[in-house]
């Protein structure tokens, strides 16, 4: 009994103590999962999942915004895509990548991420800036610290294309009051460029435009004065920024008075003379000092320059035959250049067939009274007869004077104290080619004498080298220049008049289909005489 006794008490006391406890364990009002104050919440005031804070949604204030990424990291991945990582946020729910160009400029949304690393592609730029925000629904956080990666040079490394270099001889010349061109030098390796503008020398320059070409017209100017700076761009990136070049457009027509932009070019046409050669004509515009063409492959395409005129008319030679040529016309003065003329076009022949004839070389003009002129000039194969024109100033329009079908034509009738200048074209089935350089003579009364003006001399200019050459400068001693505004073909000749006599020591001219000369080479031109000066491959060098 006694032993039965004890057992007895000492179930009670188990009973007495598991009741005891269980009342402790149980919440007010139900279960576990019932609606007192912890609902799964390790501190007792959360509401679902652990809270870091210990003040989630239940009370004590929302979520907080995650804190800004840290360890971000960016590497290349090719010449166009580059990698960013980071260390993961706690609390947050997604991340935000922005890149910019610059270390200190603007950074732009490039995408988002629910990871921590994410990948921007098409990239052209030579260095990529990257900051990284932690998102969620309390907002999104500070920017991390900056990240950047230099991108290869193209697939294959050490040996593929590299970036290119930045443009140099960066122009802008005002067109209008409200556009602006710009020029630069072409850039080896280069396949496009990108023009971008600002208010000020040293301030924010946002992308303009691109252009395939080494001229882009800004439009749209309200601005005094324009800044521009471009840069070079290949599949390898994009360079570093040019120099500054800048525009001061005029108030627009009829504010303030004083010069003005000339108007745009009108009556523009454009006639095939071979199967590589166009004549381009147009009207005379008021106020203008000189012409710029543009040419391009195709009606709407990008137009390029290709050449400067002080008159109505330019050749544009090199053409392919069978093809579509397409032209504008801009006239230029000290304020700035025009808008584009309207479209002209003409369709080279085929080869194969009959061609106009080169234009004539060797011509020469020589008084042989105070009223009449000897015109002569070099035979060109395949003409059957010349058109003489002339003008009374060098860059005026050329008036038909009349034909001949030998390699000399008299010009009479002449009442007129001064200089007369003269051209001449060679004309056959296919059509008239393009205007010999100008001759001119000095006319007098009682003159039996002529040529160029007894004050002046002639350069007879021998293009040996195998490409054509145009507008040389030359250079005289001391000081002094003359620009000679000829296109003398590979392996021609033309004679320039009325160049002041001196000693000259350096030659120059435009670029043109990628050459231009550069030498020094000394030759004298003595007034009333003929100096002849040779060119050959080793006095040009490429652009």
């Amino acid at each position: 009994m006694k032993t039965k006794k004890t057992l007895w008490g000492i179930l009670c006391l188990i009973l007495v103590f598991g009741l005891f406890f269980a009342g402790c364990d149980t919440p007010t009002g139900g279960s576990n999962s019932g609606n007192g104050n912890g609902n799964g919440s390790e501190n007792g005031n959360g509401s679902g999942s652990e809270s870091e804070n210990g003040n989630g949604a239940g009370e004590g204030g929302g979520t907080a915004v995650p804190n800004a990424p840290m360890g971000v990291s960016a590497t290349a991945q090719s010449s166009s895509s580059v990698l960013v990582t980071w260390n993961s946020v706690s609390g947050a729910a997604s991340y935000k990548v922005y890149y910019s160009n610059t270390s200190s400029g603007t950074y732009t949304l490039d995408g988002t991420s629910s990871s921590t690393s994410y990948t921007s592609t098409d990239w052209v730029s030579s260095t990529a800036y990257f900051k990284v925000t932690a998102v969620n629904s309390a907002g999104e956080s500070a920017y991390s610290s900056v990240a950047s990666a230099t991108l290869s040079s193209g697939a294959g490394g050490g040996g593929g294309t590299a970036v290119p270099n930045a443009p140099t001889g960066v122009s802008a010349t005002a067109q209008s009051s409200s556009s602006v061109l710009v020029t630069w030098n072409s850039v080896s390796g280069a396949a496009s460029y990108k023009v971008y503008y600002s208010n000020t020398s040293s301030g924010t320059y946002t992308l303009d435009g691109t252009s395939s070409s080494t001229t882009y017209t800004s439009t749209d100017w309200v601005s005094s004065t324009a800044y521009f700076k471009v840069t070079a761009v290949n599949s390898a990136g994009e360079s570093a920024y040019s120099s500054v070049a800048s525009a001061t457009l005029s108030s627009g027509a009829g504010g303030g008075g004083g010069a003005a932009a000339p108007s745009t070019p009108t009556g523009v046409s454009a006639t095939a003379q071979s199967s590589d050669r166009v004549l381009v004509t147009w009207n005379s515009v008021s106020g203008a000092a000189s012409y710029k063409i543009y040419y391009s492959l195709t009606s709407s395409g990008t137009y390029n320059l290709d050449g400067t005129s002080n008159s109505t008319s330019y050749t544009s030679t090199g053409w392919s035959d069978a093809s579509i040529a397409f032209f504008k016309v801009t006239a230029v003065n000290s304020i700035g250049e025009s808008n584009y003329s309207s479209v002209a076009s003409a369709t080279l022949p085929s080869g194969g067939g009959a061609a106009a004839p080169s234009a004539p070389t060797g011509v020469s003009a020589t008084a042989q009274s105070s009223s009449s002129v000897l015109v002569t000039w070099n035979s060109v194969s395949g003409a059957a007869n010349y058109r003489v024109y002339y003008s009374k100033t060098y860059s005026g329009t050329y008036t038909f004077d009349g034909t001949s079908s030998s390699t000399s034509y008299t010009s009479t009738g002449w009442d007129y104290s001064g200089t007369v200048y003269f051209k001449v074209t060679a004309v056959n089935s296919a059509g008239e080619g393009n205007y010999s350089s100008a001759a001119s003579v000095t006319l007098s009364s009682g003159s039996g004498s002529g040529g160029t003006s007894p004050s002046y001399g002639s350069v007879r200019i021998q293009n040996n080298s195998s490409h054509t050459i145009k507008n040389l400068a030359i250079y005289r001693v001391p000081s002094g220049i003359d620009l000679l505004t000829v296109t003398i073909p590979a392996a021609s000749e033309q004679t320039v008049n009325n160049v002041m006599p001196g000693t000259y020591d350096e030659i120059g001219s435009e670029t043109y289909a990628g050459y231009k000369i550069r030498t020094e080479k000394t030759f004298t031109v003595i007034s009333g005489q003929t100096v002849t000066l040779t060119i050959t491959n080793s006095d040009l060098i490429t652009n």
